[in-house]
C-alpha cells in the first residue's frame, strides 16, 4: 500500500470595507458572522497499492502453466472540482454539511492489471510454448464502462 498525498487548503476571510475598519470592534457576533466565510478550494486524497504475483501449476503429463511477474495496480482519488463560492458563517450549520451541501466532488479510480503468462505444453512430439500477457485496464473504474481486456500472444 502507498499512500500518495492528502492535501487540503480553506481560506478563511472577513470581508470590511476600509472605512469599516474602526467599527469592526463594536460589530455584534451576528454581523461578524455575515461577514466572516470559509471557501473550499482544494481538499483531495490519492491512494494507490501495487502487488506483485508469482506461482505455477504442473498440469500432469501435459505441461505447465506459470504466472511470471504479474502485476496488479489500483488507484483511486477523491477531491474537489474547483473552488467553492464563499460561505458566510452564519449561514453554517456544520463545516462537515457545508463542504458536503457547497462544493463539486470529483472521484478518480483506475485500474492496471498485467498477467504475463508462459504455458509449456508437451504432448508426444508437440512441444508448444505459449507465452500470452494478459492485460485489464480501466481509465475509469467509476464510469458506466467495462474495463478493457487484451491479449498479447507471442507463438514459439
Amino acid at each position: 500500500m502507498k499512500l500518495i498525498s492528502i492535501s487540503s487548503l480553506i481560506p478563511v476571510g472577513f470581508e470590511i470595507e476600509g472605512h469599516e475598519f474602526l467599527s469592526i470592534f463594536s460589530m455584534t457576533a451576528a454581523e461578524a458572522a455575515s461577514r466572516a466565510f470559509i471557501q473550499f478550494d482544494d481538499i483531495s486524497t490519492k491512494f494507490s497499492s501495487t502487488a506483485r504475483a508469482f506461482g505455477s501449476m504442473d498440469l500432469a503429463n501435459i505441461g505447465n502453466i506459470e504466472l511470471a511477474n504479474a502485476t496488479i495496480t489500483f488507484a483511486f482519488g477523491l477531491g474537489i472540482l474547483e473552488i467553492s463560492d464563499k460561505i458566510y458563517f452564519n449561514k453554517i450549520a456544520s463545516a462537515i454539511q457545508a463542504l458536503i451541501q457547497n462544493v463539486q466532488w470529483q472521484q478518480v479510480g483506475m485500474m492496471d492489471i498485467t498477467l504475463p503468462v508462459i504455458a509449456t505444453i508437451d504432448i508426444g512430439n508437440l512441444d508448444l510454448a505459449l507465452n500470452p500477457i494478459i492485460s485489464i485496464t480501466s481509465p475509469d473504474l467509476f464510469s458506466p464502462e467495462y474495463p478493457s481486456m487484451s491479449l498479447d500472444l507471442n507463438l514459439e
